[in-house]
């Protein structure tokens, strides 16, 4: 192959949830959003903290945390970093104050949102966020460069302290139990938002009465749309975040924040530690090696070909075989393994796969709705050189099983995951070319999502994990 051939690379951002959504679509380089200044309406919107974890259920396979996005650990990691080391606060676990859900949910259909951002050249809705989530438009966030994304995330960051400022000190604390291990705020429960406090004082005023409580207890706890004023005051701590970078101290924006007036009950309480970064696992050399090598013992096995959306199965026959070296820009050489599978009673091939046999891979993680996880590794393929509409392809997955011995972890092979795709969209932006993938239907097996293995043990795990799986095109 030539070492200018093109490839591609699945990235490995799945995901804290059940998702097999996986972002590999090119950035471009265009500015990203604006908010929708201005709009707010002051309509008040009721909600409850409770309500965070019926969503959190809802849209469980698009939650993600912010702190696994390539844009955070490009551009604000190094930032949230230095400023955890400044002080006490844990900053970067305040993220999981809201749900942040990306795609599943039509952003329009969105309207109890407190906060937009929309796409500058098409006015199209990226970000609504509402008291306790921020709903994220997958498909238009990929289009965004890092940069560009790095700023909506610390934007959006921002706009969820500011919100605070609209429960009451009970849901707030309970907000912030939620959220972080062992916080400690039952003393400061019953205070009120500061717009109750102040609408307590006017009250108190026209009747003389000095008991802010009474009138606090009384008043509903809402959110709000926020307007031109609230945008101007997250945008002051935005700049100040901005200008400092990562000299930016614990100090420095705990007075910003209480100069812009941010509500700062959040930082009277005893915080509790975040939560840890699930980060993937990544294989050490010899730990690839062992599984590309067990790939290559199935060779003229008998195993059995699940096709998970059908419900039925088969037994078939799996021929492998490993090329000659091959050069990969910006890698060493990896050498090029084809799978074909073949139902025992069948003339024509289930599946023929062709991908790399590399190293330095990262195992990712997803989770069922039993809590159950399951190890993956994505396998790279050659990609497809002329990306059309209708092009149908494959995405295909190692299932592993996890074996922990002695202190050290180890892979073993479970199995072959194949998920079907077809091209729905192709655009050129900037002269890079972006596709846009979705799970391909129909009835035949060649069209089914296919595992391969010895048993059914996986098969009701996979099935409803990659039910709703939207495989990413291989483009470039």
């Amino acid at each position: 192959m030539d070492s200018t051939r093109k490839y591609w690379h699945l990235t490995t951002a799945l995901m804290v949830s059940a998702s097999l959504v996986l972002s590999a679509c090119q950035e471009t380089s265009r500015k990203a959003s604006v908010r929708a200044a201005g709009k707010g309406t002051g309509a008040q919107v009721t909600e409850s903290v409770a309500k965070k974890t019926e969503v959190a259920k809802k849209y469980s396979k698009n939650i993600k945390d912010p702190r696994n996005l390539t844009a955070y650990n490009s551009h604000l990691s190094e930032l949230f970093k230095a400023l955890e080391k400044s002080g006490q606060v844990p900053w970067s676990g305040l993220f999981s104050l809201k749900n942040w859900i990306f795609g599943g949910v039509d952003l329009k259909t969105i309207s109890n949102f407190i906060s937009e951002e929309y796409e500058v050249r098409h006015q199209q809705a990226v970000v609504r966020q509402t008291q306790f989530e921020v709903f994220v438009d997958d498909k238009a966030f990929v289009t965004i460069a890092s940069e560009e994304q790095a700023k909506l995330i610390l934007r959006q960051y921002l706009t969820s302290l500011y919100s605070l400022r609209n429960l009451s000190g009970q849901e707030l604390c309970t907000l912030a139990k939620q959220s972080l291990n062992n916080t400690e705020c039952q003393a400061l429960a019953q205070t009120p938002t500061p717009e109750q406090a102040a609408a307590a004082r006017i009250e108190a005023s026209k009747s003389k009465s000095k008991s802010d409580t009474t009138v606090a207890k009384t008043a509903p706890s809402v959110s709000r749309k926020m307007e031109r004023a609230d945008e101007n005051r997250v945008d002051r701590v935005l700049a100040l975040i901005t200008q400092k970078g990562v000299q930016l101290t614990e100090a420095d924006l705990l007075k910003e924040l209480t100069d812009a007036g941010f509500d700062m009950r959040l930082f009277s309480f005893k915080l509790g530690k975040a939560s840890e970064v699930a980060n993937p696992k990544k294989l050490t050399d010899a730990q690839a090696e062992a599984l590309f090598k067990a790939v290559m013992q199935l060779h003229g096995q008998e195993s059995t070909c699940f096709s998970l959306r059908s419900d039925s199965n088969s037994k078939c026959l799996v021929n492998v075989e490993r090329s000659d070296v091959f050069k990969i820009p910006g890698h060493a050489g990896y050498r090029l393994i084809s799978l074909a599978v073949k139902e025992a009673e069948a003339e024509s091939s289930l599946l023929t796969e062709v991908f790399y046999e590399m190293n330095g891979q990262d195992v990712v993680e997803v989770m069922n709705s039993k809590n159950e996880k399951l190890q993956l590794l994505p396998l790279v393929s050659k990609g497809l050189e002329k990306p059309e509409v209708g092009t149908k392809y494959r995405l295909n997955y190692l299932v592993l099983k996890k074996v922990e011995a002695e202190g050290k972890t180890d892979f073993g092979l479970s199995g072959v995951l194949s998920i079907p795709g077809v091209l729905k969209k192709v655009t050129v932006v900037d002269g890079k070319t972006a596709c846009e993938g979705a799970l391909a239907e129909g009835k035949e097996k060649a069209q089914d999502i296919i595992l391969i293995a010895s048993d059914d043990k996986l098969v009701s795990s996979l099935k409803e994990v990659t039910a709703k799986s939207q495989p990413t095109a291989p483009c470039w």
